[in-house]
């Protein structure tokens, strides 16, 4: 299908959807993205057995302070 096609069907301006691809990501999406990787380096460090309350409190030791539910998610 064409974007103006799609564009058309989701009721948005081509010119907005041009706009939201040049926007900058959100300083949340870039903590998100930083948290989930050291969610990894710990998960991995762990042989794959921490779940996210000993993932919470590891991130707690290294200063990254979210909720538990976050990184649940």
């Amino acid at each position: 299908y064409s974007l103006e096609r799609l564009c058309e069907a989701m009721q948005l301006s081509v010119s907005g959807y041009y706009a939201w691809r040049k926007r900058p990501e959100s300083g949340r999406k870039l903590e998100n993205k930083r948290i989930v990787e050291e969610i990894k380096v710990i998960h991995r460090q762990s042989r794959e057995t921490y779940g996210s309350p000993r993932i919470h409190e590891d991130l707690k030791g290294k200063g990254i302070f979210c909720s538990e539910k976050r990184i649940a998610r």
